[in-house]
């Protein structure tokens, strides 16, 4: 974007430098000199054969890339362009380039070439005359790359709380479930997905009465408020990795439950009410990836921290038609943190005492959020799904939310009325919900598979090393397992796990 009046000169040494409404943003005399000393003073705990990642943001000219690949030869550089002139004028030497002016997404530039665990090794670097140059498209990047630093932060810290289970959810899954390795298909179908906010609870009596009702994707934590209402959701979709997202199994599933090998593992078979229909996703890591390797066509919805979005990428697969969402609130409503009932209200209470009655438990869990309006309360974490939305929102242009809080999501906001509109419009019998599982119309089954706990473990050990060097599947199982990158300490805790890994379903 031209903000400014922008112009080319040389440098008395003959190296190109722009000015900008009269003002140079380099030196007239030595630039590189200049640049070098930035360096310099700005990263000044590196040695020259560090490899960590280097952001930059500059001008475009590619004065500072080429400096740093001289300084720092073994570091991976990504530059970021504020001009797009200068830099089709400029000469970069960086490993990959992001110009905004040209239609690139600096969050997804960002996404795209850094890994969480290369995250507290990321050194960011800004020209100072060329972010007050060109403020304004500064701006603008500054926020994107912000928030897609902070999804990686909270990927980091996902991984090193998380990743030694995900490690074991996929051997006991691995030997627990037979999957069904596909999704249904539901046409151009209506698809309604149902997350647990509060709001929901005002939502069902409406959904409940109509006479055409669309294909409901239910969240495992929204699937018992469903039931409450007599509505049987037609896929149930669960990404949470803790065991206390498997309390939302005890009431009772008859759906086909939508999983990828890194969620907890769903209750015992002979348990009441347990699920007893699987479809496999996977989260598109190397590790899931391997362990699938055997199978084909298998859906792959990349982890975004949350089991909502993953359920919306779904619905926006199984079906071609629009997608409404209920109960995407990402805020409470007072004490009211999830639309009732829920499965945690019975835990609350077993937790309950004269001392610490349930209204407390209730309180304390929503007495570090900021109030909003009315009888919002806004929680930290909420806001960085909330951010996902607004930078993905160019992929959800059929999804609409419903009763929409004041947190922004950047999705359409609609009512009730639409989808009974466009419910209204639909060829399908009246009363109808769709396939609810194997063996209906519109389903496209195919054979189950075991994938087995002992057979994975065999491919992961067996692609670690490829031309006597680690791959990226090692690195991955390294960083997940909280070892050293090294075949033999993997080999030591993988084979650790599947020790204990005894719990089989049968």
């Amino acid at each position: 974007m031209s903000e400014r009046c922008v112009e080319l000169f040389r440098s008395h040494d003959g190296t190109t430098i722009a000015r900008v409404d009269g003002r140079y943003i380099y030196s007239r005399y030595n630039p590189m000199r200049e640049i070098e000393r930035f360096l310099r003073t700005t990263l000044t705990d590196h040695n020259p054969d560090t490899d960590a990642p280097l952001l930059i943001v500059s001008d475009g000219l590619g004065h500072l890339e080429r400096s740093a690949r001289a300084r720092f030869p073994a570091r991976r550089i990504l530059s970021i362009h504020l001009h797009g002139e200068l830099s089709r004028h400029g000469t970069s030497s960086a490993d990959a380039v992001c110009v905004p002016e040209d239609g690139c997404d600096p969050a997804g530039f960002v996404a795209e070439h850094l890994s969480p665990e290369e995250i507290n090794r990321l050194d960011v670097v800004e020209w100072p005359p060329a972010t007050m140059a060109f403020s304004q498209t500064y701006r603008i990047v500054a926020e994107r790359v912000a928030g897609a630093l902070r999804r990686l932060v909270a990927d980091s810290a996902t991984i090193s709380r998380w990743g030694s289970l995900w490690i074991r959810n996929i051997l006991r899954n691995a030997d627990r479930l037979v999957f069904v390795p596909s999704l249904p298909s539901f046409g151009d179908r209506t698809v309604l997905v149902v997350c647990p906010g509060p709001s929901l609870g005002a939502l069902l009596p409406r959904l409940r009465s109509l006479r055409r009702r669309p294909v409901l994707v239910a969240v495992a934590s929204a699937e018992l408020a469903l039931r409450e209402w007599n509505l049987c959701a037609d896929l149930v979709v669960h990404s949470d990795a803790g065991y206390y997202s498997t309390y939302h199994f005890f009431g009772g599933c008859n759906a086909a439950l939508c999983m990828p090998l890194t969620a907890a593992p769903p209750p015992h078979a002979k348990v009441s009410g347990s699920p007893q229909r699987f479809r496999i996703l996977s989260g598109n890591s190397h590790a899931e990836s391997v362990a699938l390797r055997e199978v084909d066509a298998v859906p792959v919805i990349p982890e975004a921290g949350s089991v909502s979005t993953t359920a919306i990428r779904l619905s926006c697969l199984v079906s071609d038609g629009p997608c409404y969402v209920a109960g995407l609130d990402l805020a409470s409503d007072d004490l009211l943190v999830h639309a009732r009932p829920h499965a945690f209200d019975g835990y609350l209470v077993s937790c309950s005492s004269r001392f610490a009655p349930e209204h407390h438990l209730r309180f304390e869990r929503t007495a570090d959020m900021t109030r909003g309006p009315d009888r919002e309360r806004h929680a930290g974490n909420m806001e960085t799904y909330a951010s996902w939305f607004r930078d993905n929102r160019a992929g959800l242009s059929r999804v609409a939310r419903l009763a929409p809080t004041s947190v922004d999501t950047g999705l359409r906001t609609t009512t009730p009325d639409e989808m009974t509109r466009v419910l209204s419009h639909e060829n399908y019998p009246e009363g109808a919900t769709g396939p609810a599982g194997e063996g209906h119309a519109g389903d496209t089954t195919s054979a189950g598979v075991r994938l087995g706990g002992t057979r994975v473990i065999e491919r992961w050990r067996s692609e670690l090393m490829v031309g006597g060097h680690l791959t990226d599947l090692a690195r991955e199982l390294a960083r997940w397992l909280g070892c050293e990158a090294k075949p033999n300490s993997i080999d030591e805790r993988l084979l650790a796990l599947r020790r204990t890994n005894t719990d089989v379903r049968r």
